[in-house]
């Protein structure tokens, strides 16, 4: 499998951004609800910066 393939891209930069955008907005909903919130916010920086190491190493 080329790391330029289309599939490749999707699996590894498409669907975890995705993911991430989700747990961001789980952050923003329970915010709004007054509940904490830290985790989730949390959780979706690290894994948008793993995503964004990922693009950097991996791709041109």
């Amino acid at each position: 499998m080329n790391k330029f393939d289309p599939q490749f891209i999707y699996v590894g930069l498409v669907l975890p951004t995705l993911f991430a955008f989700t747990l961001i907005a789980d952050g923003i909903h329970k915010l709004l609800r007054k509940e904490p919130a830290w985790v989730s916010f949390l959780l979706a920086v690290i894994f948008l910066l793993v995503i964004f190491v990922f693009y950097f190493f991996f791709l041109p």
